[in-house]
């Protein structure tokens, strides 16, 4: 699974799994984790949401 990094405060990486449906989040806590049945559609969202959407630090 190919690891893309991403600019977040909790999320380090995210990969995805086609032909599984599977999301794989590597957090910035260490922790990882996997989330089945997911669209490849939800997965490409995620890595673009950030560019695509005006966006504040609230806390």
């Amino acid at each position: 699974m190919k690891k893309q990094y991403v600019s977040s405060s909790t999320a380090e990486a995210l990969g995805y799994e086609e032909k599984k449906k599977i999301l794989r989040v590597w957090f910035t806590t260490g922790k990882i984790y996997d989330y089945a049945n997911v669209p490849k559609t939800e997965f490409e969202t995620l890595l673009c949401i950030k560019d695509s959407y005006p966006y504040k630090k609230v806390k």
